[in-house]
């Protein structure tokens, strides 16, 4: 795969091995798909650093849509 240059628009696609209920905490920030093992999804970027950004902002929901799942007791 030839390097990506940074004004270049990306797309990053992204399988997340874990409950699917999950998925439900990145309505507002991508389309997610489920798969058997859990749900994916697919981040686009004018550049790079937008699809980095983009996919730093969906991480820190899925921490917290997980960390409040355990709190509460849903991942059991």
């Amino acid at each position: 795969m030839p390097a990506t240059r940074k004004n270049e628009s990306v797309k990053v696609f992204v399988s997340i091995s874990a409950d699917p209920r999950l998925a439900a905490a990145l309505q507002t920030e991508v389309e997610t798909y489920e798969i058997p093992s859990g749900f994916q999804f697919e981040i686009h970027g004018d550049s790079i650093s937008d699809a980095r950004a983009r996919m730093n902002t969906v991480l820190r929901s899925l921490i917290a849509a997980h960390r409040t799942g355990q709190a509460i007791g849903a991942w059991v």
